[in-house]
C-alpha cells in the first residue's frame, strides 16, 4: 500500500474513532468530505477536484476496512443535495477495529522515520538575508491590503476588513485553518452556541465575497482557501 492510501486509511479511522467515542455506540455516520481535514497532504488545497479525489479515497478506505473485517457493514447515505454532503453509515467490530488502527498508525511511523533525511548542516546567512517580507500584508490602520505590491483598501469595520485583519495578524494566524465558529467568535464577541449558529449564515458568503472583491482588485483570485466551513491564507503567498 503506498503511503498516500495509508494515509487516507488512517484518517478514515480517526473520523470514525471521534463518532465512536462521542456516540459511544459501534454504528455511526461519518462525513465524506469533512469541516476538517486531518492531514494536508490529502488535501493541499481545496478546488472540485481535489474535494472529488478525497472523498474517493474515503470510500476505498470504507471498502478496504470492511475487507479486512475491521467494519461489519457500510452503507452510502445519499444527502439529496450534492455529492460532497454524502456521508457513509459504518458498523464497527471495536476491537478489531482498534487493533488495526494501531498497525496502521506504527506503520506510518515507520515510513515517516525512513523517510526523514539526515539534517543538512545550516547555512551561515546574512543580516539582511533573515528578513523575509510576507508576500501578501493588511495594516489594519490603514484598512489595506498588500498582495506583493497591490493594494486594496477596505472599510476598517466591515467584516471583510475584520476578515483579514484575524488572518494575518500574525505568522500563526497566517498559518491557521480558521473555523467558522472560530472566526465568528472572534470577529463578533459572540460565544453562546445559538448565536454562533444564527450568525455562521454569514461565513461562506463573506469569504466567497472577499476573494471575488480581491480578484477583481489585483487579478490574485486564490489568496483564500475555504469551504462552507473553514478558511485559511494560500501558504504559497506565505
Amino acid at each position: 500500500m503506498t503511503y498516500l492510501n495509508l494515509l487516507r486509511l488512517f484518517d478514515t479511522m480517526l473520523a470514525i474513532k471521534e463518532k465512536v467515542q462521542l456516540n459511544r455506540e459501534n454504528t455511526v455516520i461519518i462525513p465524506l468530505l469533512p469541516p476538517r481535514i486531518y492531514f494536508q497532504e490529502l488535501f493541499p488545497y481545496d478546488t472540485p477536484g481535489v474535494r472529488d479525489e478525497y472523498i474517493e479515497g474515503r470510500w476505498e478506505a470504507v471498502k478496504y476496512l470492511h475487507k479486512e473485517g475491521v467494519l461489519s457493514e457500510f452503507k452510502h447515505i445519499d444527502s439529496m443535495m450534492h455529492r460532497w454532503d454524502d456521508s457513509i453509515k459504518v458498523v464497527v467490530n471495536i476491537k478489531p477495529f482498534y487493533d488495526f488502527m494501531e498497525k496502521v498508525r506504527s506503520e506510518l511511523e515507520r515510513r515517516d522515520k525512513s523517510n526523514k533525511e539526515p539534517e543538512k548542516p545550516k547555512a551561515t546567512l546574512t543580516p539582511d538575508s533573515t528578513k523575509v517580507k510576507p508576500k501578501v500584508t493588511y495594516s489594519a490602520q490603514k484598512g489595506e491590503l498588500d498582495i506583493e505590491g497591490k493594494k486594496v483598501k477596505f472599510k476598517k469595520e466591515s467584516f471583510r476588513a475584520k476578515l483579514l485583519e484575524l488572518l494575518l495578524k500574525d505568522d500563526k494566524s497566517r498559518k491557521k485553518e480558521w473555523s467558522w465558529d472560530e472566526v465568528i467568535e472572534t470577529i463578533e464577541g459572540i460565544t453562546d452556541l445559538d448565536l454562533l449558529k444564527e450568525n455562521q449564515k454569514k461565513f461562506y458568503p463573506a469569504c466567497d465575497g472577499l476573494s471575488k472583491f480581491i480578484a477583481q482588485k489585483t487579478g490574485v483570485n486564490d489568496l483564500l482557501i475555504y469551504t462552507k466551513s473553514t478558511v485559511q491564507i494560500n501558504p504559497k503567498y506565505l
